[in-house]
């Protein structure tokens, strides 16, 4: 009896989670309730049928390597990719951008900190900046670039909308012993996202990412077996559970700063616990805008 009472419990405590979230807006609620379960494939196939998304207007790729049938072919085997390089100058355009704008402090919008005093703070494990494409130009070229937005517009099967972008900066903190703090809200534990029904991200190292202390990103590569029920419920797993079944699907992604993959985070992931800053640029693309 243990088990169904634990699924019962954790059941209602999506629905009432995400339905009384008032963060989000009442559809993203719905949205994301709906989103977990196998009822959503139906709904990706109306909006691909119904699909009035506008084209992306486009840059000039900046990725001359980048090929988009074997990106497109890995994304819809593995649900990542990541053979993408930005350019030198394009991430110098972004580092630039970090250090002449503030920081949420922890997430928190109402609180901010300058770049350069990340480091001098006791209780300072995440900071980010929401949507900074539309503030600088560079970051806005290297997510609306043209072999890009081809291979997601080729994932997602609809004209991509970007839902948002941001820059966040994972900073170590230790007790007074020099021992990890670790964050709440499970930071660094395996989970899913849920933001749509269909959904691909894009990430870029900001900081080189080479080793076991870096804070590097973990992927549990998607196979053709769907999501079961438990999977479905359990938006996060544990240490043991993923050693368990999906040990010979993990990967380990590491690169030098302006490393880039594609992402399917609906799929199991987690970043590494850093223990020496990291720096990451993000996008998600999905196939609605709400």
């Amino acid at each position: 009896m243990e088990k169904p009472i634990k699924i019962f419990v954790e059941i209602f405590r999506i629905f009432y989670g995400e339905l009384f979230n008032k963060k989000n807006k009442f559809l993203t609620r719905i949205k994301r309730i709906i989103a977990r379960f196998k009822v959503s494939n139906i709904l990706i196939s109306l909006i691909r049928i119904l699909n009035q998304n506008k084209k992306i207007d486009t840059y000039p790729t900046l990725y001359k390597d980048l090929n988009i049938n074997e990106a497109t072919n890995k994304l819809n085997q593995e649900g990542i990719y990541k053979e993408i390089i930005l350019p030198n100058d394009k991430l110098q355009e972004v580092l630039n951008f970090c250090e002449n704008n503030d920081f949420n402090y922890n997430r928190d919008p109402s609180i901010k900190i300058k770049f350069n005093k990340r480091l001098k703070q006791n209780d300072l494990y995440i900071m980010n900046i929401n949507n900074p494409h539309q503030e600088c130009e560079a970051i806005n070229r290297i997510f609306k670039d043209e072999k890009i937005i081809q291979i997601v517009k080729n994932y997602l099967g609809v004209n991509p909308k970007i839902n948002s972008t941001q820059i966040f900066w994972s900073i170590p903190c230790f007790d007074q012993n020099e021992n990890p703090i670790i964050p709440p809200n499970n930071e660094f534990g395996y989970h899913y996202d849920i933001d749509g029904f269909k959904f691909l991200k894009l990430f870029f190292y900001l900081t080189d990412v080479i080793g076991e202390d870096s804070g590097y990103h973990v992927f549990v590569r998607k196979d053709k077996k769907d999501k079961n029920f438990n999977e479905r419920i359990f938006r996060r797993v544990s240490e043991e559970i993923i050693e368990e079944k999906y040990k010979d699907r993990l990967l380990k992604v590491f690169g030098k700063k302006g490393t880039g993959f594609f992402e399917d985070t609906s799929c199991y992931h987690k970043g590494n616990f850093p223990l020496k800053e990291r720096g990451m640029l993000a996008c998600i693309y999905n196939i609605t805008d709400w």
